[in-house]
């Protein structure tokens, strides 16, 4: 007898995300080029209405430096640009996803 509810997917969690911050695991720092990095993409994923961080973490996993997406990608490579801190070849890179401000109700 096989199982009768769906498993769940990355897609479904991401599409009723609850309303609290979200941090996705993207990659490795495969290459620095001055304040350029590429990014071995392993798992790309994109949340609608609210705006990524990309984030840099040494292997402790401690947020070294604050990455820019700078548009060019080609198969699973991404480059991104050092916005501040430090990044170096083998980095793992994050994404947060911030909950959205909820709005104070006036009385």
């Amino acid at each position: 007898m096989g199982r009768i509810a769906p498993s769940p997917s990355l897609k479904h969690y991401l599409a009723n995300l609850p309303e609290v911050d979200v941090d996705l695991y993207v990659g490795k720092i495969v290459r620095k080029d001055g304040d350029y990095v590429i990014v071995n993409v392993m798992s790309p994923s994109s949340v609608p209405n609210r705006q990524p961080v990309y984030y840099a973490c040494d292997v402790k996993m401690r947020p070294t430096s604050i990455l820019e997406y700078a548009g060019i990608s080609h198969r699973s490579c991404a480059t991104f640009k050092t916005a501040s801190g430090t990044a170096i070849t083998g980095d793992t890179v994050m994404v947060k996803y911030a909950a959205p401000k909820k709005e104070e109700k006036q009385q």
